[in-house]
């Protein structure tokens, strides 16, 4: 009623007790912490269910890489095929030595130890 008849004025508040005002300190001490805890508690779960979902997209990006990586190489040495003049002479040697038509014989060889006169 104080509030009708001067509502600018503020009503006073009794005083409390000490031990009611510790007590409601660690009340509310005690809840901040549970919230703390429970927020923690949320994270962790969460960061474990992103830390699975990335890892598997992690593995699925590195096996696209590595297939698009195959894929270019695959491609560049058509590329290379086709121009002719890009291949490097290593390539064209073991082409030789493992696609030869002829039968490799030891008489095709020189000798090792051969005297010049």
């Amino acid at each position: 009623m104080a509030m009708m008849k001067n509502p600018n004025q503020y009503t006073k508040i009794e005083k409390e007790d000490l031990n009611e005002i510790i007590h409601r300190r660690a009340q509310f001490l005690i809840h901040k912490i549970l919230q703390r805890a429970d927020i923690e508690t949320l994270r962790q779960q969460q960061k474990r269910n992103t830390t699975i979902k990335l890892f598997s997209f992690r593995v699925v990006g590195i096996r696209m890489k590595i297939g698009k990586k195959l894929r270019k190489l695959r491609k560049s040495c058509v590329m290379v095929d086709k121009n002719g003049d890009l291949i490097p002479r290593v390539l064209k040697s073991l082409r030789r030595y493992f696609f030869c038509s002829s039968p490799r014989n030891d008489s095709n060889l020189p000798p090792l130890f051969a005297l010049h006169v």
